[in-house]
């Protein structure tokens, strides 16, 4: 996870979770939660460890995290 970011992980209904960081909000399935509290939670986290379905999922969410420069490869 990248340094110094602020954010808040909050249910939005059933089927959805948003992480809101400082000036955006990411919306994602509610599927993605206990991934993303794994890698929220600040240790250093290997792709094919995140707690999801399929590597076309986990890989999905990574991509997406590094866009919006949440993350940031070790």
């Amino acid at each position: 996870m990248r340094d110094g970011l602020r954010w808040r992980l909050k249910a939005d209904g059933p089927d959805h979770v948003t992480l809101r960081l400082t000036g955006r909000t990411l919306r994602v399935p509610a599927s993605c939660a206990a991934a993303l509290r794994v890698v929220l939670a600040g240790g250093p986290v290997r792709v094919a460890d995140l707690p999801l379905d399929d590597d076309q999922d986990r890989l999905v969410l990574t991509r997406r995290l590094l866009r919006e420069a949440v993350l940031t490869p070790a």
